[in-house]
């Protein structure tokens, strides 16, 4: 009984942990890809996205129109998101009553954003009054999303067991993307570099690790990398080809020739 006790601790305290990626570095490589390392991390990068002075995430999106990006913030216990104005002042509230896993913009085809809203694998595109615009359900909750172009549209990205979700700004599904241990993490960024798709894929406090993945236009993985440290932005560099991934304490160059 004793034995089988310890045992039961152990497989609880190795889930709590979080899991390690069977292997760190280049997993796939049929790109030259060079790395090297810029500058360190900026100041607050870890803290980005939550509201001054509180632990409430949030993100910005123009859900007026009128060209000055609300702020959008998950507030309530996660039950509800505060739209406050570009100024910070607040202007209404969209009680949801679940339980927020993300939210973020997508367009919404009349010169204003829409409002996406990740419920645990639930989703619901609303106007800026809270009115549904789509609806959507995965099987289980993929966590965070990302919202970046694909093949040059609004695309939504998410990650689901293996593999990257493309769906469109109202749900409809435009693809898988195979994403080897995509499982251990849980937001992706995602940024255009060229006719090529960057999409960083980060942990949490339980999996401090990120897996960066370069995608060839029809898809095929072409770039895989794993690697220490959570990640908190992806942007394309002003060298052709090239990418910066932003770690807790580096900026990194990464180069596609």
């Amino acid at each position: 009984m004793r034995r089988e006790i310890s045992v039961a601790v152990l497989s609880l305290s190795l889930a709590t942990c979080g899991a390690r990626p069977e292997k760190l570095g280049v997993l796939i490589r049929t790109l030259d890809v060079t790395k090297v390392r810029v500058a360190a991390a900026p100041a607050g990068i870890v803290t980005q996205d939550r509201w001054p002075g509180t632990n409430e995430r949030f993100t910005r999106a123009d859900v007026l129109g009128d060209s000055r990006p609300e702020s959008l913030l998950i507030t309530n216990v996660y039950q509800s998101i505060d739209i406050r104005d570009s100024s910070g002042r607040w202007l209404r509230r969209i009680d949801r009553g679940g339980s927020i896993t993300d939210v973020g913009g997508v367009p919404g085809g009349d010169g204003k954003d829409d409002i996406l809203i990740d419920e645990r694998g639930a989703f619901t595109v609303v106007d800026a009054e809270g009115r549904p615009r789509a609806h959507w359900q995965e099987p289980h909750d993929p966590g965070r999303f990302a919202v970046a172009p694909w093949k040059g549209r609004p695309t939504v990205f998410y990650l689901l067991d293996d593999s990257v979700v493309l769906r469109s700004p109202r749900g409809e599904l435009i693809g898988y993307l195979a994403a080897p241990q995509a499982h251990l993490f849980g937001r992706p960024y995602v940024a255009a570099v060229g006719s090529r798709t960057v999409v960083v894929a980060t942990g949490n406090g339980y999996t401090p690790y990120h897996m960066i993945c370069v995608y060839e236009p029809d898809g095929t993985l072409a770039f895989q990398e794993m690697d220490d440290e959570l990640a908190f932005a992806v942007a394309p560099d002003p060298a052709p080809g090239a990418f910066t991934v932003t770690t807790r304490t580096t900026v990194w160059r990464y180069t596609i020739p």
